[in-house]
C-alpha cells in the first residue's frame, strides 16, 4: 500500500524489550532516513515495565540525543513531536486505585506499567523543550476495533462493560475507534499549535 508520499512503508520486525531489536530499528532510521526523524508515536504497551518504559524511553532517549547532535552542528530542524498513546485507565490510574473497583488484571499490571511510561515520558518534557520536540500524551478510551479488549475479557468478563463504566465516570466517550485515533493523531502532528505536554483526552475534555 503507498503512503501518501509515494513512498512504501518501511517495516523492521524488532523485540524492543532486546538490545538487539532496539538496535534494529536504530539501524533502520540511519539507513532510510539519515536520522532524520522528526516524529515517534509511541504504541507498544503491555503488563511489565521493559515493555512501557525501558523500551520506549530507549526511543525517546535515542530521538532526543539524534536531535541534540543535528542541533549542535547547526542544522536547521523542523519541530519534532513524541507521541505516547496511552489508556484512560492506565493515566487515571493512582487516581482510580481503591475508588473504582477494575479489572484486577489491569489494575494490577497493566495500568501501573502504562502510567509508569507516562511518567517517565513526563519527566524528559523540559529535555524535548531543549530540541524542539513536543512531547504529547494520547488518551482514548476504549479503542473498540483493537485486539486488546478481547485480551482483557479473557481475564474477565466484565473488562469491556468496566471500561465504559469508567469513561461515562470521566464524562467521556464510553469507546472510539481506531480511525478515529489515528485522525486525531494526525491532526496533532500537523498542528503547530498544539504545545509541549499537551494531554489529549477525546470528547474536549480537559484533564482535571
Amino acid at each position: 500500500m503507498q503512503s501518501p508520499t509515494g513512498k512504501k512503508p518501511i517495516l523492521v520486525q524488532a523485540d524492543l524489550v532486546t538490545p538487539v531489536g532496539k538496535e534494529a530499528v536504530f539501524t533502520s532510521w540511519k539507513e532510510n532516513f539519515d536520522n532524520k526523524i522528526n516524529v515517534l508515536i509511541l504504541c507498544a504497551s503491555g503488563a511489565t515495565m521493559e515493555i512501557n518504559v525501558d523500551s520506549n524511553m530507549a526511543m525517546v532517549d535515542k530521538f532526543l540525543d539524534l536531535r541534540k547532535q543535528q542541533l549542535e552542528k547547526g542544522e536547521k530542524l523542523n519541530t519534532g513531536t513524541i507521541i505516547f498513546l496511552q489508556s484512560e485507565p492506565g493515566h487515571y490510574q493512582r487516581v482510580i486505585d481503591g475508588v473504582f473497583d477494575f479489572i484486577a488484571y489491569y489494575k494490577e499490571k497493566v495500568g501501573p506499567a502504562k502510567r509508569a511510561g507516562e511518567d517517565a515520558l513526563r519527566e524528559r518534557f523540559n529535555k524535548m523543550d531543549e530540541v524542539g520536540v513536543r512531547g504529547i500524551v494520547v488518551c482514548p478510551p476504549e479503542v473498540t476495533d483493537t485486539f486488546n479488549m478481547k485480551l482483557f475479557e479473557l481475564q474477565n468478563k466484565e473488562a469491556r462493560s468496566k471500561s465504559r463504566e469508567l469513561s461515562a465516570k470521566l464524562g467521556t466517550n464510553n469507546f472510539v475507534t481506531i480511525a478515529v485515533v489515528a485522525k486525531r493523531i494526525g491532526e496533532i502532528i500537523t498542528d503547530p499549535k498544539i504545545p509541549n505536554q499537551h494531554l489529549e483526552l477525546f470528547e474536549g475534555l480537559q484533564d482535571g
